[in-house]
């Protein structure tokens, strides 16, 4: 499965950084209380999300939950107090790997200017500089990971973007 990872070097600097944050929970290696990909069961989950909503810096702020050990890893991932941003992409490239996934079509294959367009989105996002086989499979596999890695994102996104209202 392709995964869109930061160079060995970044992550250990991540997991530096977290490590002497005071949200790190040493026992559970997470940011704040552990939510194990979201799979606790509703009363469980919101107090857990409960627990993950501190203050820093005189703002409410959630921490995500997050395992680190595997977070850290992510390109797309970054530190919900700021200590770290995603990886290797500007705020416009960003955007524009945004808006490219929401035009990705969910079903059949993808050609041409847009095949093209995913290539250059894979190669940004793995360093891997050979461009994917035209085989279909393949082709579907690098859409729904991509898909899949931009989802989690947003996600993200959505916890941050509810703590402030609530703020």
């Amino acid at each position: 499965m392709l995964k869109f990872i930061v160079p060995s070097e970044e992550r250990e600097r991540r997991l530096a950084i977290c490590h002497k944050c005071r949200f790190y929970n040493s026992t559970t290696q997470s940011c704040g209380t552990l939510i194990v990909g979201r799979r606790l069961k509703p009363e469980e989950l919101l107090e857990a999300e409960r627990e993950n909503i501190r203050k820093h810096n005189k703002k409410r702020v959630r921490l995500c939950g997050c395992f680190l050990p595997a977070k850290t890893w992510g390109k797309l991932e970054s530190c919900p107090i700021g200590r770290w941003e995603i990886y290797g992409l500007t705020d416009v490239e960003l955007a524009a790997l945004l808006q490219f996934v929401e035009e990705m079509p969910r079903f059949g294959i993808i050609k041409g200017e847009a095949l093209a367009e995913l290539n250059r989105w894979y190669a940004k996002l793995t360093g891997v500089k050979t461009p994917l086989s035209n085989c279909p499979p393949c082709v579907r596999q690098t859409m729904v990971n991509l898909r899949h890695a931009v989802e989690e994102y947003k996600k993200g996104l959505e916890g941050a973007t509810a703590t402030d209202a609530t703020a």
